[in-house]
């Protein structure tokens, strides 16, 4: 009788346990999703002009970087034929 009784008890506290951890994880549901809405709202307030804009002037800060590096390169190019022909 005893040992049903602490089996009793020892499932009473799992399963206590077990309901503190799903209320906690219902908290953590909640508050991602509020989480998610709020993304998706800021996302909807944002207008589709200043995104454009900004796409816009990342692709032309890029075009400007990669122009700079093919300079670079030219000119590492052009340094190493001048040392390559001055040794010779």
């Amino acid at each position: 009788m005893d040992l049903e009784r602490s089996k009793y008890v020892a499932l009473q506290e799992q399963y206590s346990l077990l309901e503190q951890r799903l209320v906690i994880a219902n908290c953590s549901l909640a508050t991602l999703e509020k989480q998610f809405q709020d993304f998706k709202a800021a996302q909807r307030n944002t207008s589709e002009t200043a995104l454009i804009g900004q796409v816009m002037a990342l692709k032309q800060q890029c075009d400007t970087l990669q122009h700079k590096a093919e300079l670079a390169l030219h000119a590492r190019d052009d340094y190493k034929n001048q040392v390559h022909q001055s040794r010779c």
